[in-house]
């Protein structure tokens, strides 16, 4: 978790709501709702994996999941209605809400439930071996189906199991609640001063997949992105979810990355992330490029930290919802061993 980020942030105990105290009359603020929650798992047969299983893991859950609670009829649920697109119960609907949510144009990237395995993995799965998922449930809709996803979790664990090999797995006692936060436009505006800076730590919890135009083409990232890309990816996502609620975040794009133009990469432990990918609904099969590791950053202003943190819990970039793109962020104080200064960028 982030430290010395996170005093401007409502970290919850126990919250399930869409609004938050006003300081204005007590009258309710628009607030979004972020669930997170832990399941430990245990591997009861062996097989082969990937290093990242993000997306083996939300395809083989969500065959179980859509099973439990699509009330359309059995044979059309993965012919006529595989998408959802167009079903008049989905709203309604535990699986349409979460896994097939989109906003107004279509953006799948604003499904409101990420699903983060352990990464990485050790490509050869034993009986006895352990690894953990973690459910990030965006807004109080999606936040509301969480009992029923972990129980497809469970399901899917013993039918039809991950990967190739159908490695079967169960969960290690209930599903914990890992934080609960309601966050609301006054925890992203920039205080009249904006105050000092930091250096930061910023640790991937899984590949990050970003892209980068060369000429007419858009290339893969494979290297740590610059600050202001960093942010500026930050910063969409923030606003692709909380933009709506919130309504005073689109107003905050250009004010927030030039109190930030400062700020650069100082070192970063990273290395090219490869893997190829199939999907069984589609039945098409690509190759995933991207970044892993840690990178410190220098010269960020305190200010722009809760937009780094909050998009390290909803992700960016491609493949979030199978747990690409998110972080851990510290504040850092000292270079680590492995740092050696680099020129501005």
């Amino acid at each position: 978790m982030t430290t010395g980020a996170t005093g401007n942030l409502r970290c919850l105990a126990v919250a399930d709501q869409a609004t938050a105290p006003s300081a204005v009359e007590n009258k309710p603020a628009p607030a979004v709702l972020i669930e997170c929650r832990r399941v430990e798992l245990l591997a009861e047969s062996a097989g082969q994996v990937f290093p990242w299983i993000g997306p083996a893991v939300r395809g083989v859950v969500a065959r179980r999941f859509k099973e439990r609670v699509c009330s359309q009829p059995v044979a059309e649920q993965f012919d006529r209605w595989r998408y959802c697109r167009g079903c008049p119960r989905q709203n309604l609907c535990g699986y349409g809400v979460t896994y097939e949510s989109a906003d107004a144009n279509g953006d799948e990237g604003s499904r409101a439930v990420v699903i983060t395995p352990t990464f990485p993995l050790e490509t050869s799965l034993v009986p006895g071996s352990r690894f953990a998922l973690n459910i990030t449930a965006i807004g109080a809709t999606a936040a509301s189906h969480l009992d029923e996803l972990t129980a497809a979790i469970t399901a899917s664990g013993q039918q039809p199991g991950l990967g190739p090999d159908r490695i079967r797995f169960r969960p290690l006692g209930a599903a914990m609640v890992a934080q609960r936060r309601l966050l609301v436009a006054a925890d992203f505006r920039l205080p009249g001063d904006v105050g000092d800076s930091c250096d930061i730590h910023l640790r991937l919890t899984g590949p990050l997949f970003l892209r980068v135009r060369c000429g007419s083409k858009r290339s893969p990232l494979v290297q740590p992105p610059p600050f202001d890309r960093l942010l500026a990816t930050s910063m969409r996502s923030v606003r692709r979810f909380c933009g709506r609620a919130l309504p005073d975040l689109p107003f905050l794009h250009d004010e927030v990355l030039q109190v930030a133009r400062g700020a650069r990469l100082y070192d970063a432990r990273a290395w090219p992330f490869q893997q190829s990918r199939a999907s069984n609904r589609s039945q098409q099969s690509w190759k995933l490029q991207g970044v892993c590791g840690e990178f410190i950053y220098t010269g960020v202003p305190r200010a722009v930290l809760p937009w780094l943190e909050v998009a390290g819990i909803l992700h960016v970039g491609d493949h979030r919802v199978a747990g690409a793109g998110g972080w851990e962020l510290n504040e850092t104080v000292a270079p680590r061993p492995w740092l050696r200064p680099r020129s501005p960028r």
